[in-house]
Formats: structure tokens, sequence, C-alpha cells
């Protein structure tokens, strides 16, 4: 079996968001990959989440239906246990026989990824792709990257169109009865709507 270009593309995703599917189709158009691989968490270790796994699993399965490039992995959502990111690469290393796989994350989760479960040994497991979020860091990013880059890992920089999009504001204006519906792909603001998962 070859190793194929494959992208792993980790969050909550609670809702998932037309800047994260953005994000996914520029990676994977400017990083010429063959797929790109969402995995929603379970129980990371940093966040709360109050949104079902399965809402969550349901609203981003409605958001990338459409799209034979997008795929869904399950793992950390059917772990009991917390989600950690490099066990997460391990076991995607096995299934697709395959190693070096690209890891997508935001700038923002970059600057902090020090905090991460044993961050080192994953960064030495993956070519990682950062995205712009917000620019904000802008020449600090660039040098901790050709740090990183000199230290023996492969970090690539991806510059995607700047959308100022989050998950968390699309979760207030629903909880403040206001109507987010175009920040969100059709099928997944139309469940939302009719679960009420972010009603107050």
């Amino acid at each position: 079996m070859n190793c194929p270009n494959i992208g792993i593309f980790g969050g909550t995703f609670n809702p998932v968001h037309i800047g994260h599917l953005i994000i996914a189709q520029e990676v994977k158009e400017k990083m010429n990959l063959e797929k790109i691989v969402f995995v929603p968490s379970g129980n990371p270790p940093h966040k709360l989440i109050k949104v079902s796994k399965e809402d969550r699993l349901e609203m981003l399965r409605l958001a990338i239906e459409d799209n034979k490039d997008f795929l869904i992995e399950e793992y950390e959502i059917n772990k009991s246990t917390k989600s950690y990111s490099l066990e997460t690469v391990d076991y995607l290393e096995g299934k697709y026989n395959c190693k070096n796989l690209y890891f997508i994350v935001g700038e923002d989760s970059f600057m902090e990824i020090e905090k991460w479960y044993r961050y080192e040994e994953l960064l030495s497991k993956v070519r990682l792709i950062v995205v712009n979020r917000k620019t904000k860091y802008k020449e600090i990013l660039q040098e901790k990257m050709t740090s990183f880059n000199e230290k023996g890992y492969i970090t690539k920089w991806v510059k995607i169109p700047n959308l100022e999009i989050s998950s968390s504001y699309i979760r207030e204006e629903f909880e403040q009865g206001r109507n987010p519906r175009y920040y969100i792909p059709t099928n997944t603001y139309e469940y939302i709507r009719t679960r009420g998962i972010y009603d107050k």
C-alpha cells in the first residue's frame, strides 16, 4: 500500500463552521494532499465540552458529506479516556500504514504547542502545517517555525484568507437568540436549529 498524502485536522468542532472547511480545502490544495481527515475530539485535556460527542460528530458529518476528499476519523470520539494528539497520530500511522502524516494546527495552537502532551515526540512523527487564524504573531511565529525546523522537525506555513469566525462566537450568537446561519454549512445549521443544540 502506498503512503497517501493525508492531512489530519483535529478539533472540537463545536460547531464546525465554514472557516474549518476553508482551512481544510486550502491546505489540501496548497500542500497537494489527497485527503483531509477530520478528527473530532472526544475528551480533550484542555477543554470542557457541554455538547455531546454524538451531536458534534453528526454536525461534522453533515458539513462534509458532499466532499469525497474529506473524511472523518472517530478514534477520539470513541475513546473514554482523554484525547491526546500523539496517540491519535500513532493510531492513524497504523491505520494508513504511513509515517510522517501531515498535521494541521492553527497559529494560536502552535504558539502554545509546548503545553501539549509529549509535544516533541509528536513533532518528530508528523509534518506540521501551521495555518494563520488572525496573524497576530507574525514575526515571532516565523522565528519559532525556523527554530523548530533547525531542530529537525518539519513545519510548513500555509496562508489562508483571514476570516474572523470562531465556534465560540457562533455559540454565543445562538445563545443570544441571534442567527449566525451563514457561518455554518446549511445541513449543519438545520440540524443545530432542529435540535436546539445551542439554545440558552
